[in-house]
């Protein structure tokens, strides 16, 4: 799985809880590295933050979605206005999920 956030304390929690789960856990705090990344580990399954600080998560998420039409992506971000839904989706995101500030989804 690849985790892609700049939040530092988000991204180590996630990837513990995936190691813990029995994933393998790939991370990520910028676009250009989660790019970098995924095309060297081929991750099953990624968790994308919307914000990040170079490259728009949605730009990510097209350019995973160049490389591999069928990868399952998830977007985490604290943008919850319908237009960012709406371009998330329709990007490719498998599902596109609101988180507050602290972390939590809502």
């Amino acid at each position: 799985m690849l985790i892609v956030d700049d939040e530092p304390e988000l991204t180590e929690l996630s990837s513990a809880a995936v190691t813990e789960a029995g994933w393998r856990a790939f991370a990520a705090e910028d676009g250009r590295s989660a790019l970098r990344i995924a095309r060297r580990c081929a991750p099953h399954v990624v968790v994308l933050d919307g914000m990040l600080p170079d490259v728009d998560g949605v730009e990510v998420l097209r350019s995973l979605r160049g490389e591999n039409a069928r990868l399952p992506v998830l977007m985490l971000t604290a943008r919850d206005g319908l237009e960012h839904r709406i371009d998330g989706l329709s990007a490719g995101a498998g599902d596109y999920v609101k988180r507050s500030s602290s972390g939590s989804t809502t």
